[in-house]
């Protein structure tokens, strides 16, 4: 399993860029964990529904959303067909993420700062840890 850990920041073009490179990494299922980008004033729910866009597109496997509303529903609207959840909070994400995730996924997680989405990805890694 690959975590491409990219929960620093996050604007339309930087999600897209990061979305075409899951795309391009071998793996079994690519797997989209997105949260809300901030700060995009009154074209948030349209660029939101553009990345979820570009989940369909590019024919990713899944797509997990860490958003409040209106955005959450804009990236789900955009995924159309791609299979999606919504979170409502990072302890429910975990929790699903731990039971659904497998050997050979890789899992892109991507959203802006403040959404803290950083949490799940150290939980996750604390517990899909290898030992040495």
């Amino acid at each position: 399993m690959v975590l491409l850990d990219e929960t620093y920041n996050a604007g339309l073009e930087s999600m897209i860029a990061a979305l075409q490179f899951l795309a391009a990494t071998p793996g079994q299922r690519r797997i989209a964990v997105l949260g809300t980008m901030k700060e995009l004033g009154d074209r948030s729910a349209e660029f939101h529904q553009q990345v979820g866009a570009m989940v369909q597109q590019l024919q990713l496997d899944h797509l997990c959303i860490l958003a409040a509303e209106p955005e959450a529903s804009a990236l789900a609207t955009g995924a159309g067909a791609v299979p999606c959840e919504r979170y409502d909070s990072h302890t429910n994400l975990v929790a699903h993420l731990r039971i659904f995730l497998a050997p050979g996924d890789r899992v892109l997680f991507k959203a802006s700062r403040a959404v803290g989405l950083d949490q799940v990805v150290a939980a996750l890694r604390v517990d899909f840890a290898t030992p040495d």
